[in-house]
């Protein structure tokens, strides 16, 4: 009820609301947040059902208060770290794009007015022109290729060897790989050692912790390792055989 006073959103107020009345009902408040996967995550669902049966809800809870600020604060910086990068690219690419479609074509006249043909440039240079005179007589055809391959990228995103190919993706480019794959790894961690704190037995841990890495390659991996630690294996080996 307190929680319900104290929050500024209508629709938590809702849902706040709903939970309190499903556990006037008789309902755990494990399963009562569970209807809305949406607001809660798998992992609350987990830490709030562990911390019912352990008898140490409150300690449980402000473990995953303290999960979630960390996860913030993780984010907030991969957010400034990577500011510079990615506006040194936007300027790149703008002063890029404003050579080719407005400096380029004046330098293309002058060659045709100095009787100049195609033969007469090396093939980097012709590649260069043809690639201004598109983007500046045909540029309606370059929005909707950008437009396009944005929708097809999302689509093949949105199914399962899609995804995989894409988080396969993530984690070899070129410097954001790294930085993508260390985030995973960190989140993996700390998301594992939230849940063994709590009394989360390690094979639901391992399965919960496999839905919250945001990557299919490293949840398959966890995934592996958690059929190998069912079998009897350590934590370890599985994990190293991953690489």
């Amino acid at each position: 009820d307190v929680l319900e006073q104290q929050t500024d959103s209508a629709r938590l107020k809702e849902i706040i609301r709903d939970i309190s009345s499903e556990v006037e009902g008789g309902a755990t408040l494990s399963r009562s947040m569970a209807k809305y996967p949406a607001v809660f995550s798998n992992l609350a669902v987990g830490l709030v059902r562990a911390g019912e049966v352990g008898g140490v809800l409150d300690e449980t809870l402000d473990r995953l208060a303290g999960f979630l600020e960390k996860d913030m604060e993780l984010r907030r910086k991969v957010k400034s770290s990577m500011t510079y990068p990615v506006l040194v690219m936007i300027v790149a690419v703008g002063i890029v794009t404003f050579l080719v479609t407005f400096i380029l074509p004046k330098f293309i006249d002058l060659f045709k007015e100095l009787g100049l043909k195609d033969d007469s440039f090396p093939l980097p240079t012709l590649i260069l022109m043809r690639t201004s005179q598109f983007m500046t007589q045909k540029w309606y055809l370059a929005v909707g290729i950008v437009v396009g391959l944005t929708i097809a990228i999302n689509r093949i995103k949105a199914t399962k060897t899609g995804k995989r190919y894409y988080d396969m993706v993530k984690l070899r480019v070129p410097v954001f790989g790294s930085l993508n794959h260390k985030i995973a790894i960190a989140r993996f961690a700390r998301t594992l050692s939230t849940l063994m704190a709590s009394g989360v037995p390690i094979l639901s841990a391992m399965e919960t912790v496999a839905g919250t890495v945001d990557n299919d390659i490293i949840a398959d991996a966890i995934l592996l390792s958690r059929a190998s630690i069912r079998e009897g294996d350590t934590i370890a080996d599985p994990l190293a055989a991953s690489k």
